[in-house]
């Protein structure tokens, strides 16, 4: 499905009550990329777009390639580690398969905002509250339903 931009001040509850909503692709990741993967996804990137600012840490993401349905090129994904810290959104612009082709590097050159809603403080702790029994679930998808649970959570939290 193509990304459709919605401004970054868009509410999760409005979010999901527009016609743009969609199942978010979900990347829980338990550890940081080798220094030998650095070095190569940053020869990679380089040969691809020699003239683009790219840093590993915060524009890469590197998955299985058994995966990579879930994660297309294009897509908007939220991102954490296994501990729910570090949540943002990513945008997957190009897949790079790794040497070996088991793994793919899913990179993101965006400059600009590209949330499709804002993650509010509450909403990063009912998300925080998950990563962990999700990671140990494999998930990899958010539907609607997932993140209604979490907008509804928010607005029990917010409202005492």
């Amino acid at each position: 499905m193509p990304y459709i931009y919605n401004p970054p001040e868009l509410s999760l509850k409005k979010w999901l009550s527009s016609e743009h909503c969609y199942d978010l692709p979900l990347f829980i990741w338990d550890s940081y990329l080798t220094e030998d993967q650095v070095d190569y996804i940053t020869t990679e990137v380089e040969q691809i777009s020699p003239n683009q600012k790219f840093d590993p840490d915060k524009q890469c993401l590197w998955i299985n390639k058994k995966y990579a349905k879930n994660y297309p090129q294009g897509s908007i994904i939220l991102a954490m580690n296994k501990n729910g810290n570090y949540i943002s959104f990513f945008k997957c612009d190009v897949i790079i398969p790794d040497s070996s082709g088991t793994d793919l590097f899913l990179i993101d050159f965006s400059e600009t905002t590209k949330d499709p809603f804002k993650l509010e403080p509450n909403i990063k702790r009912n998300l925080k509250k998950k990563a962990s029994e999700w990671y140990s679930n494999d998930k990899h998808q958010l539907s609607r339903k997932d993140l209604k649970k979490i907008d509804r959570v928010s607005c029990v939290l917010t409202k005492k």
